[in-house]
């Protein structure tokens, strides 16, 4: 991507509530960042996801980038799992130099908007058919293992976060993972598939270095014929995503779904309990938690909330007071009492 355009992007990001959140996030994983270094960490970003999607068009690179570990591919049907990190979109186009039969598994939008392309790139590889498997659809999961007893194998992206009932708030369906220096929410449906169909899960990972790109592949998890599923499917979800985090030490900024963190999130509100004793003149604003956010359309306000990734709409008047810095006490009792509670005001 050209730096002109990383730039316009940047300037058009950094006026949404999206960029709030991705640098949020940021602070969350990486403490040690400074705030003036988040833009240059939100271009390196988007440097490598365009960098990605453009890279699966070069046959040149497809055709030579070396495959590492290459007897740990298992020569039966297994569950390929990859992230979305680094030239990510080229390592089902190196599979498909070695005649794999792939069912990939994709969001419903992705599915819409980019399907029939990435047939056509693993279908001009490939002698053998890509299958695409919808992630949301409500028949996913046997779709997934009637392809596997078809003999195909799955691929799948760990770090997609998609699924037929999405990011629901009871957590039944995810698991807290450690990632950095914070921890995120990722689905369990994988394991669980490898586990009552007894498929290995072979990990798999793109990166570039010294500036030469390779394929590692990992050593398979293979799930056992006597254990608790859920042992499984804790140890296994760990185990990938242990993968992931050793990457992401040396460099975060080839992580794509950084665009997308909040998504990973089920975030625990903390409110103070309601009181009637408060000391209204030693009321200040929080800003070490909250920032105020006015939407492009100059109609909406906000006082947003950098710990838990959320966004509480505010009228214009409180907006405006708050903004110029002026006193709390100018503030109704009600309002001051609302922001009191989510601890927008300390």
């Amino acid at each position: 991507m050209k730096t002109s355009t990383i730039e316009r992007i940047l300037t058009r990001e950094k006026s949404t509530i999206r960029y709030l959140i991705i640098t949020s996030c940021i602070k969350k994983f990486i403490p040690r960042l400074k705030e003036v270094e988040f833009d240059n960490f939100y271009r390196k970003v988007l440097s490598t996801q365009m960098k990605a999607w453009k890279e699966q068009y070069c046959r040149e690179t497809i055709r030579n980038t070396p495959i590492l570990n290459k007897w740990n591919l298992l020569d039966k049907p297994v569950i390929y799992c990859s992230f979305h990190y680094s030239s990510y979109r080229l390592s089902i186009l190196i599979l498909a130099r070695l005649q794999k039969h792939i069912a990939l598994v994709v969001s419903e939008d992705v599915l819409q908007e980019q399907g029939l392309e990435m047939q056509a790139l693993y279908n001009s590889i490939c002698t053998f058919p890509l299958v695409l498997i919808n992630a949301n659809a409500a028949n996913s999961l046997h779709s997934i293992r009637e392809q596997l007893k078809n003999g195909y194998s799955i691929f799948v992206y760990v770090d997609g976060n998609n699924g037929t009932d999405g990011m629901k708030n009871n957590g039944k369906n995810l698991l807290r993972i450690s990632l950095l220096e914070s921890s995120i929410m990722v689905r369990k449906g994988i394991a669980y598939i490898s586990f009552i169909t007894k498929t290995p899960i072979t990990p798999l990972m793109i990166d570039e270095i010294d500036g030469r790109k390779q394929l590692e592949i990992y050593p398979s998890i293979i799930p056992p014929e006597r254990k608790e599923y859920s042992d499984y499917v804790h140890t296994s979800t760990r185990e990938l995503y242990n993968l992931l985090n050793a990457k992401l030490e040396k460099d975060p900024t080839k992580w794509e779904p950084w665009l997308y963190i909040h998504k990973f999130f089920l975030p625990t509100l903390r409110m103070k309990e309601s009181t009637s004793c408060i000391d209204y003149s030693a009321l200040k604003f929080n800003t070490e938690r909250y920032c105020l956010y006015n939407h492009k359309n100059g109609n909406s306000y906000y006082v947003f909330d950098k710990e838990n990734i959320c966004a509480y709409q505010i009228e214009e008047s409180t907006y405006d007071k708050l903004s110029k810095g002026k006193s709390l006490q100018c503030l109704s009792r009600d309002i001051i009492r609302s922001l009191y509670e989510i601890q927008a005001i300390i």
